[in-house]
């Protein structure tokens, strides 16, 4: 049997996580002036490592004299799936390192298509299901596939 017909036959499934593993780009927040990029690494078939860069620009169209004002790392793990809305959205537990707030851990959820993914509304006060995931997601939170 060649090797070619053996990777056709017996090719790897591919895991829960590895729809997130990539960069993604945030929107840019035109309050802030900010917008985050996103890099994801598959540890295991349910849990990413990330980085996070937040980057400030003096425009609102975010292109213009750039400087770093967040730099967070971590991962995040797959648990389960609930539905937020008409759609069924990934439930995550995060844990970060930001240089900005220091250790934190939190429940989120992701709303993912092939070309990005929305996170969910984590403000404070927004509202949570029973779990502690959100029950909303965050328009501002938008990131989309490089």
């Amino acid at each position: 049997m060649s090797r070619s017909y053996f990777n056709q036959c017996y090719a790897a499934t591919p895991s829960a996580i590895d729809k997130y593993v990539g960069t993604w780009l945030g929107e840019c927040d035109t309050t802030f002036r900010e917008r985050t990029r996103f890099v994801a690494s598959k540890s295991s078939d349910t849990v990413a490592s990330f980085s996070a860069l937040t980057t400030q620009y003096s425009d609102t169209a975010c292109s213009t004299n750039a400087s770093t004002v967040d730099t967070t790392t971590g991962t995040f793990t797959l648990n389960g799936t609930k539905t937020v809305g008409a759609d069924t959205v990934d439930k995550i537990d995060v844990s970060a390192n930001s240089s900005s707030t220091g250790s934190v851990s939190y429940k989120d959820v992701i709303k993912f298509t092939p070309t990005q993914f929305q996170l969910g509304n984590t403000d404070s006060g927004a509202p949570l299901d029973l779990q502690g995931y959100p029950n909303q997601l965050d328009p501002k939170e938008t990131y989309v596939k490089q």
